[in-house]
């Protein structure tokens, strides 16, 4: 799950740029957000009582409409990327991510080279875009509010929620937490358990195969993580208001 994953990038510009030393400045909110890849030199960034330093290798994010300060203490090269989303997320503080290693510099360096303006109708630029941000997750881009345990079972749920054979006992060993705190987390950062949210995942894709005709509906839950047949059209009735079968119906007909 992607801190950005409700609200898509709708334009982008993308700078190299090279600034000499200079004293701290104050920076007014600005209405998009930044990311910065350093590749040498120092700056500072200051917000509230947020205070970071932002050195070779390493990510620069600041959140739209943040106030803050900045310095550069050695002249530094970085790319830059200014963004605006569809709709805000709920980032309130700057941050600095450790990136130290070729393949982020790499897909920033890309970035740069697919356009220096781009609109969300610019795939290119925006599945490089998108591959930072999968990237930067892994790193720990921070989320507020949402722990990275929390978003890493999002992720384990949405890639493996066919294996009926997944529990939480296994997520939480994998995400290296107990299952107890990853079910209060989980609940008290998103509205809803985990095995709610996995309900959700499985039914909406078991959705989204009904309206094909590939496959039959005891073939759909079973691809879907449902092991039993009967459970899968109990629990999609419970969310959908009505059977696998109906739903079928229903679409195909709207379709005539």
């Amino acid at each position: 799950m992607l801190p950005f994953e409700h609200s898509a990038v709708t334009d982008v510009t993308v700078m190299d740029v090279t600034s000499p030393k200079n004293k701290k400045r104050r920076v007014a909110g600005r209405d998009f957000y930044s990311l910065s890849y350093r590749f040498s030199g120092q700056i500072s960034v200051e917000s509230g009582d947020v205070s970071l330093i932002s050195g070779p290798n390493t990510v620069t994010f600041i959140p739209r409409g943040v106030d803050y300060e900045t310095e550069v203490i050695e002249q530094t090269r970085m790319i830059a990327v200014h963004f605006r989303l569809a709709s805000d997320v709920d980032f309130r503080h700057p941050a600095v991510i450790d990136a130290d290693g070729e393949e982020l510099s790499g897909l920033f360096a890309s970035l740069a080279a697919s356009g220096a303006v781009a609109t969300a109708f610019n795939f290119k630029c925006m599945s490089r875009l998108y591959s930072i941000f999968a990237y930067l997750e892994e790193l720990g881009l921070p989320c507020e509010g949402v722990p990275l345990c929390v978003r890493k079972t999002c992720r384990i749920i949405e890639s493996r929620y066919s294996d009926c054979q997944l529990s939480l006992s296994r997520v939480a060993e994998e995400v290296g937490v107990s299952d107890s705190y990853l079910r209060r987390s989980f609940r008290n950062s998103l509205g809803e358990s985990a095995v709610s949210y996995l309900c959700r995942v499985r039914i909406e894709s078991a959705r989204s195969m009904l309206e094909s005709e590939y496959f039959t509906v005891a073939e759909i839950g079973e691809r879907c993580g449902f092991g039993d047949s009967c459970y899968f059209v109990r629990k999609f009735r419970e969310r959908v208001g009505m059977t696998p079968g109906e739903y079928r119906k229903r679409i195909n007909n709207g379709k005539t």
